[in-house]
């Protein structure tokens, strides 16, 4: 009793935000992970006799995550007695009586008269014309076309991955905070006077024919050549090198619905290049990718060669890059003291001049490795008092709103520019959340995007200009339901799964019929013989215009 045992009160972290711990642990920081809810019904913990065990009791693979609700599968057993049909020449006398009596039955019923009669007149009249206008086709028909990949599945392509879209939905990570490390390029001003452009003050759009839009891919970029060199000397690793474009189109894949490629190689020390290939699909824009309803194979052979996914997509490309340099000032220029890496000084010679675009090399710090990549802003917006804003430019075009089930610009964009813009979320959902994502990683204050439409419906080579209107990034993301979150933990989790595998080449394929993803692990030489294909044709080329210059 001389020596009584001390009692020291312990620490009580009070989380004012909700219910869990304040702080996290290390070893759980930048680990995307999928958010609890508490009305999620838990799925089965095993399955020997269901799903997994195909005819015969063959194994079959199957994703978990893909089990429908045993609610939605039951159903009661009726165990009344059911009298067989009669069948013959009997049969036949027996359904014609059952159709007699059934005729004397409606003629026996009151009659309906006033707005009861109406009402039920005009719903009747409204099934026909549903019918008529070839609606239900889309779940009678079976003649849909099947799209095709985007690259050829090779035989020494091993799956080693396969996942759902609807997986990377529920991928959740907090954004991390981007380090400027290079400024290149230079930038213009925009022409306050499209502000004032409507269906009424309409301006046609230019062709740029001299300008030279560069999308060079990640191993050819010089500056991310100079800082692998860099990390590789210093012996850091844990580095990915990537570009907007590339970072956009993986935080938003899971609303994709084309097929696309674009393929990892994996160096020692956890060194990993983000690219495409050089004939890649992912430099051309889309059009129409998430919208519900889809032509037939019969529908397809009846709409004109110009309406063809593959035209329309080569004519929004054409458009947004036009639009981009039109609503420049060109007379105010802001330089910025590195020159653009990307430009090769002997295109000059065809009077060629690169797009007057600014580079911004960006590093994110994601927990357990850095983020390096090459980012594109497009011109500086004027603010009165203050310093000028930074922005990325991007058109929307209409091409055929009968075809394209959508509203006729013309007579609702200056009214109802927003139903005009709901329209475009249905139907391009993926190429609008891809646009936000390149200006949040940006880092740009604003987004402008324009409203470009043909001049005729038939015309897909003269297009006007029927509006404009710039977006704050952060506010259109919430407005066209594109998490932060999200984004960068979809990013993450791709990562870490290609982290996950042996030093090599792998490709990562959306499946062109259905919303799933699959990493291909390919040969080291995969992809290379198409650069050398086209060095061997333009040093072809280069021999001939020799031989014909020595004649």
């Amino acid at each position: 009793m001389d020596k009584l045992e001390s009692f020291s009160i312990p620490t009580v972290h009070v989380n004012s935000e909700g219910w869990g711990p304040t702080t996290l642990p290390e070893q759980y920081v930048g680990v995307p992970f999928t958010p609890f809810g508490k009305a999620d019904r838990l799925g089965k913990a095993a399955d020997f006799i269901g799903r997994e065990f195909g005819r015969y009791g063959r194994y079959r693979r199957d994703n978990y995550d893909n089990q429908e609700d045993d609610d939605d599968k039951f159903s009661l057993v009726d165990t009344s007695k059911t009298k067989s049909r009669g069948g013959g020449f009997r049969g036949r006398w027996q359904n014609r009586n059952r159709y007699q009596n059934r005729r004397r039955e409606d003629l026996n019923k009151p009659q309906l008269k006033g707005k009861q009669a109406k009402y039920l007149m005009q719903h009747t009249r409204r099934g026909k014309q549903w019918k008529r206008s070839g609606n239900t086709r889309r779940y009678n028909n079976r003649n849909v076309k099947p799209k095709e990949a985007s690259v050829k599945v090779e035989a020494d392509w091993k799956v080693v991955e396969q996942f759902d879209l609807s997986a990377l939905s529920k991928m959740s990570m907090t954004p991390p905070q981007a380090e400027d490390l290079k400024w290149c390029g230079q930038l213009y001003k925009y022409n306050e006077d499209y502000d004032r452009v409507s269906t009424r003050n309409e301006k046609k759009l230019e062709r740029f024919d001299k300008v030279s839009f560069l999308s060079v891919t990640t191993v050819d970029d010089p500056v991310i050549q100079e800082y692998a060199k860099e990390v590789t000397q210093k012996g850091e690793g844990n580095t990915v090198f990537c570009t907007d474009e590339l970072m956009a189109h993986l935080m938003t894949c899971s609303r994709s619905v084309f097929p696309w490629d674009l393929y990892f190689t994996r160096l020692d020390n956890d060194i990993v290049f983000i690219d495409k290939r050089e004939d890649s699909g992912l430099d051309m824009l889309t059009v129409n990718e998430t919208a519900t309803s889809r032509n037939s194979q019969e529908d397809e052979s009846k709409i004109a060669s110009y309406n063809q996914p593959e035209k329309l997509s080569v004519e929004a490309t054409a458009i947004n890059q036009n639009f981009s340099q039109q609503i420049l000032n060109k007379s105010k220029k802001k330089t910025y003291p590195n020159p653009n890496p990307l430009w090769d000084e002997e295109e000059e010679e065809d009077d060629m001049e690169p797009a007057a675009f600014a580079y911004r090399y960006r590093k994110w710090n994601l927990g357990n490795l850095n983020l390096i990549a090459r980012t594109e802003l497009h011109c500086r917006v004027p603010k009165k008092g203050n310093k000028a804003q930074l922005s990325t430019i991007y058109a929307l075009n209409e091409w055929d709103s009968k075809l394209s089930g959508g509203v006729d610009w013309r007579s609702k964009i200056d009214s109802l520019r927003g139903a005009v813009l709901a329209t475009e979320l249905k139907n391009n959902a993926c190429k609008l959340g891809r646009w936000t994502a390149q200006t949040l990683v940006a880092g740009a204050d604003l987004m402008n995007i324009g409203y470009v439409s043909r001049q005729q419906s038939r015309d897909p080579y003269n297009h006007v200009i029927l509006g404009t209107h710039f977006y704050k990034p952060r506010e259109f993301a919430v407005q066209i339901n594109l998490s932060r979150k999200n984004m960068w933990g979809t990013l993450k989790s791709i990562i870490d799964i290609i982290l996950k595998q042996p030093v090599g080449k792998y490709v990562l394929m959306k499946d062109p019929n259905k919303p799933t993803l699959r990493v291909y692990s390919v040969p080291m030489s995969t992809f290379a013989d198409d650069d050398d294909d086209d060095e061997e044709d333009d040093e072809e080329d280069g021999a001939e215009a020799g031989d014909e210059a020595a004649k």
